[in-house]
């Protein structure tokens, strides 16, 4: 019971307190969740305490060797996901709400926020929300970039998607074209993308994302999200000939 949730706070009390969790290994990670599993995991609201820690250790770092985020052991990963359920929760509302303000943040947290946030709320229950409500209220088309990136941890043209894109598609409305990129890149999924081929043949990667663009342009039925689609398509469509392009050369055409 109480005993046991408390062994596990203390336990993650203690990771918090190591400068370079990354310096621990995989298999720290595997301990940690098998403990959790046994002694029950923390809710958000101990997430948005942990990470503010975790910040506040990496920015009054002048070496620049602590990490607030580790890449082995993801904090985000060790908590009670959010769900519909919650929504009422004003204590879990509070908590998401303030872990979508470490989008302003411009070290680890803020990086590496948007798969964080779909850490604890893989369904878009309360973050798309929170990331509206704060897109409405910035003042700062950097901030709203910021919280744009949050969108590409969720699929891209999902509900939760949505949400996010549709406020800050609003916004982008009226704004010089670069700025407008700009934000459309942002709503995008980011992340390294892999593919393999033989050598003078387009990859079909590009072929198909060429295709499934122009689809989800056809199937919008919102306007304010169109402006997104078509610049989706136009950016494909690029990608698309550049890989022609190459395989071109590679053939010796």
């Amino acid at each position: 019971g109480a005993t046991q949730a408390g062994l596990g706070l203390w336990l993650l009390d203690q990771l918090l307190r190591v400068t370079d969790m990354d310096a621990l290994g995989d298999l720290v990670d595997w301990h940690v969740q098998e403990i959790l599993k046994r002694v029950g995991r923390p809710s958000v609201e101990w997430l948005a305490t942990a990470l503010a820690r975790r910040q506040a250790m990496e920015s009054s770092d002048s070496t620049h060797a602590i990490r607030a985020v580790s890449l082995h052991l993801q904090l985000s990963r060790y908590v009670t996901a959010v769900s519909e359920d919650d929504r009422d929760e004003r204590g879990k509302v509070a908590a998401v709400d303030l872990l979508v303000g470490f989008a302003a943040d411009t070290g680890t947290v803020g990086y590496h926020l948007p798969e964080i946030l779909r850490d604890i709320d893989p369904a878009g229950a309360l973050v798309p929300d929170a990331v509206a409500r704060r897109v409405s209220a910035a003042t700062d088309v950097q901030d709203v970039w910021r919280l744009a990136r949050v969108a590409g941890g969720y699929g891209v043209g999902g509900r939760a998607w949505k949400v996010i894109a549709r406020s800050v598609m609003e916004r982008a409305a009226g704004l010089a074209d670069d700025e407008r990129r700009s934000l459309f890149s942002a709503l995008r999924r980011h992340g390294p993308r892999s593919w393999s081929g033989r050598v003078g043949e387009v990859p079909q990667v590009f072929i198909g994302a060429a295709q499934v663009a122009q689809s989800l342009l056809e199937s919008e039925t919102e306007p304010v999200l169109r402006p997104f689609w078509e610049w989706n398509v136009a950016v494909a469509d690029a990608e698309l000939r550049q890989a022609e392009e190459r395989a071109k050369e590679e053939r010796g055409e």
